[in-house]
């Protein structure tokens, strides 16, 4: 099985947005506000990833893309990649 460590995992995007960073924390919308207007992303073309079904939902109140991480099934980013 593939993992990635912290600095493999942040080189496979342009930039990273760390909540301690920006002083916003989901799962409030104001953050996904701020990324999306931040990255000049549409909504409807962006994926949000997460393990928490709360985080997941502020984010599909914004019209986002969002996949829940079921770590319960033992589901990782590895494998969901690789459903792709």
């Amino acid at each position: 099985q593939n993992s990635f460590n912290k600095g493999t995992f942040e080189k496979l995007f342009k930039k990273s947005y760390l909540s301690f960073q920006v002083g916003l924390r989901k799962p409030d919308p104001e953050i996904f506000e701020y990324l999306l207007n931040d990255a000049k992303l549409k909504p409807e073309h962006t994926l949000f990833i997460d393990d928490s079904l709360e985080h997941i939902n502020s984010a599909l109140s914004l019209n986002i893309i969002a996949h829940h991480l079921n770590l319960n099934q033992h589901q990782t980013l590895t494998s969901l990649f690789n459903e792709y």
